[in-house]
């Protein structure tokens, strides 16, 4: 009670009360089993708050995170505490660690409309590629992958940076000269993966210190990435196929995109508890029982080393930012290709309520009282229980939601710029529906974090402990601490790049940054074709003519990458400049033209004006 009601700075971590498990201790680690068969009768009770709750979920919560305990002139309890809890979010450095993300992205955003310009457009289109590769992997290696691989920090690691730079550039020129464009998002995906694959090879594999980091290592990072991947895919599925099909209309699918993410979460939580409770706390117990001579074990147990916690930390924090916030954009993507659409409310009211029960407590707490008083098995309530990784990750929701809503902020700014025309601001030139649902979706993320902080304020959430695990055991405490530094710029780099690339699938990069009016084509086409990203499809093209990208809706632009079209004084001909300072002249009778391997047909109505496009 006195930490619940006392001063906030108060120097040990608040103790779970209401707990009747035994003592959790080094020899009897061994002895805790997670599988599926074993009988743990839940010790909960349907109202809250009873047995099995976690004090730590009475404390009054604000946004201000109440949650997160001050270990600052702590004891030897607080300090043994530091070193175990996961480290988590605090809701206003994440708000300031998304605008950042998101004016870096619109300066990439920036670089793209001077790359479409023709300005050194080979040279700084590989600088674009290899900087948005950089934000994704180099914190990641060298935050991340340098402790899952030694335990701690090497100067090798940086390496990642050499990797995405080459590989970048390669991706850029080496098409080029084979006389081939590539889309900026297949350079873009080409790149990130390249660097992935080449840095697992190049930099992990012959750096692991035992085959414990080596276990460790490829149980966390290859699962997420495919489970993130197929929840993105079928995102893009529901925007670019299922919403505004006829199907779609008439079940009224906007309830799908938080379940798409709802489901990756599920996933993503489960996988990181058993690779914490079999790849990192089982062997790391194993090395200190032979070392204390407590194992009858002859044989030596791999030496697992290093603050694994915070990479723990990390991902779960990563994982928080990722669901909620591309929720939002999906939700956002699906109001610009559908403005007179209504789905986007549907999604919108589903994901905050989805979002307030998860985060309170309630929607754990009610199935575990409905399995249990249908007589279900245990190892669904153990399930259902939620543990230190889950607490961290709905904690990490605060402040996580607003990237989305500030990344299409800063998009809009910079199709303002492009555009010349203050209507960009928000893609109002677009259609009004996509201010309105920008709008909804900030107002949205506000109403649902000051919902949760209330209830947390009131003493009515409801996280009842892990009983499955023996009191003391690092995942029943349900208590976080406040992230590092390198913790925010790796997760919202990372993230924010993630973002940014799945909003660009959707709608395409040249409307993002106001290079085109219309919307790329509605399929997944630009994840494999190799038309240009500098293209627009339709009648609202922006000309990228000698007077800039300025140019007046319908005018015929050069759809292939760095090719110019400007209709001369004239009226017969059209000059396309390419992007290697070469010119071609043709005449509007010209069946076809093929720079760079794309052809160039004049329209019907083009060639009555004498005008070409490509």
């Amino acid at each position: 009670l006195e930490g619940a009601l006392g001063p906030r700075s108060m120097s040990k971590p608040v103790v779970l009360l209401g707990s009747t498990a035994p003592a959790y201790t080094h020899a009897e680690f061994n002895d805790v089993d997670i599988s599926p068969t074993k009988s743990c009768a839940p010790s909960f009770a349907p109202t809250f708050p009873r047995t099995g709750t976690s004090f730590a979920s009475t404390i009054p919560e604000t946004l201000a995170s109440s949650y997160l305990v001050n270990t600052e002139n702590s004891d030897e309890d607080a300090d043994s505490f530091a070193a175990k809890a996961l480290p988590a979010l605090r809701w206003w450095k994440s708000m300031i660690s998304s605008l950042i993300a998101s004016l870096s992205l619109a300066a990439l955003l920036s670089m793209h409309v001077k790359e479409c310009q023709g300005q050194h457009a080979p040279m700084l289109r590989g600088l674009m590629i290899a900087i948005f590769t950089c934000m994704v992997w180099a914190p990641n290696w060298v935050i991340n992958a340098s402790i899952l691989v030694r335990g701690e920090f090497h100067v090798l690691f940086c390496g990642v940076v050499p990797i995405a730079i080459i590989l970048s550039y390669a991706v850029v020129l080496l098409p080029e000269c084979a006389g081939v464009n590539l889309n900026i998002i297949t350079e873009a995906f080409l790149s990130t993966t390249g660097t992935f694959g080449l840095s697992i090879l190049l930099l992990n594999a012959p750096m692991y210190a035992s085959e414990a980091h080596r276990r460790l290592d490829l149980s966390i990072g290859p699962p997420l990435f495919v489970a993130q991947l197929s929840a993105s895919m079928a995102s893009w599925c529901y925007v670019l196929l299922l919403s505004e099909s006829a199907a779609g209309q008439a079940m009224h699918v906007g309830f799908i995109p938080p379940v798409i993410w709802t489901v990756f979460q599920v996933f993503g939580l489960s996988s990181l508890k058993n690779t914490y409770l079999r790849k990192f706390l089982a062997p790391r117990e194993s090395r200190r029982a032979w070392e204390a001579g407590e194992s009858g074990n002859k044989v030596e147990p791999p030496l697992l080393r290093g603050p694994q916690e915070e990479v723990f930390g990390n991902i779960v924090a990563f994982l928080a930012v990722i669901c909620r916030s591309t929720t939002h954009l999906t939700i956002l993507a699906e109001t610009v290709r559908h403005p007179g659409s209504s789905q986007w409310l549907t999604s919108l009211v589903s994901t905050v309520v989805l979002g307030i029960l998860k985060r309170t407590g309630w929607a754990m707490a009610a199935a575990q009282v409905a399995v249990s008083r249908l007589g279900g098995p245990a190892w669904i309530i153990q399930k259902l229980q939620p543990t230190a990784l889950s607490a961290a990750y709905y904690h990490d929701f605060a402040g996580a939601g607003h990237l989305a809503v500030i990344l299409l902020l800063a998009s809009s700014v910079v199709r303002a710029w492009a555009l010349g025309d203050a209507r960009g601001f928000l893609y109002y030139d677009y259609s009004p529906a996509v201010a309105h649902g920008l709008v909804g979706s900030a107002c949205a993320v506000v109403v649902e974090d000051l919902v949760v902080a209330w209830v947390r304020r009131a003493r009515l959430s409801t996280f009842w402990e892990p009983d499955w695990l023996p009191r003391g055991h690092p995942l029943r405490e349900l208590k976080a601490r406040d992230m590092p530094l390198s913790g925010y710029v790796w997760v919202f780099g990372a993230s924010s790049v993630w973002l940014a690339g799945f909003l660009a699938i959707m709608v395409g990069p040249g409307f993002l940054s106001g290079i085109c009016r219309s919307l790329s084509p509605g399929d997944l086409s630009p994840l494999w074709h190799l038309h240009q990203q500098c293209e627009c499809s339709g009648a609202g093209l922006v000309s990228l003519g000698d007077e800039g990208l300025a140019g007046r809706p319908g005018t015929r632009g050069c759809e292939a990458r760095g090719l110019r079209a400007a209709a001369p004084k004239g009226g017969a001909r059209v000059a396309c400049a390419a992007r290697l300072c070469k010119r071609w002249r043709f005449s509007a009778a010209a069946p076809a033209f093929r720079p760079f391997g794309y052809r160039v047909l004049p329209s019907s109505a083009d060639a009555a004006r004498g005008d070409m496009h490509c």
